[in-house]
């Protein structure tokens, strides 16, 4: 873990009444940035928490976000943000150990309800047209990777009183 990473607590990272949230279909993006400090972003269209809720997993494409991957292989850091569409509750993960590889083949059930349930919040409470929103999160599956890593701190990021209060 690079030095500037938190110490890790033993125990789940992600709340346990957070993990149905995360994975409820979100507007989500992830971003880290290089050795200059210069960012970079990409759209996650999916997500995955480990069992022991110590692991969170973005599903990305790859064409679609090559700075943002450059700067995960090259320094671990990755910030998540997860807003539900239509009442802005959001959440931030933040991780120093990440990691870039190959989607699982559970991935691709994720994506399909994760992908759907954020299409269909969209259309609801933006009244955009469904084929335009499909279109925003369309993937290839030969595309898609794999961003995982080690929540050190989760935070609510949602507008308020209590935006950038820490959870985990």
């Amino acid at each position: 873990m690079p030095t500037d990473a938190p110490a890790l607590p033993e125990g789940p990272l992600i709340p346990a009444e957070e993990v149905p949230f995360l994975q409820s279909g979100l507007g989500m993006g992830a971003s880290s940035c290089d050795a200059a400090l210069r960012p970079s972003t990409g759209r996650v269209l999916a997500c995955r928490i480990s069992a022991d809720r110590r692991g969170f997993t973005a599903i990305l494409c790859a064409s679609r976000c090559p700075e943002l991957l450059r700067d995960i292989r090259a320094g671990g850091k990755v910030a998540v943000i997860a807003c539900q569409v239509g009442i802005n509750r959001s959440l931030q993960l933040k991780g120093f150990d990440a990691k870039v590889g190959a989607i699982e083949p559970q991935d691709l059930g994720l994506l399909a309800a994760q992908t759907s349930a954020f299409a269909a919040d969209v259309v609801h409470y933006d009244a955009l047209p469904e084929d335009m929103i499909r279109a925003y999160i369309h993937f290839e599956v030969h595309d898609l990777v794999a961003v995982s890593f080690t929540p050190a701190a989760v935070f609510i990021q949602t507008p308020g009183p209590a935006a950038g209060a820490l959870i985990s």
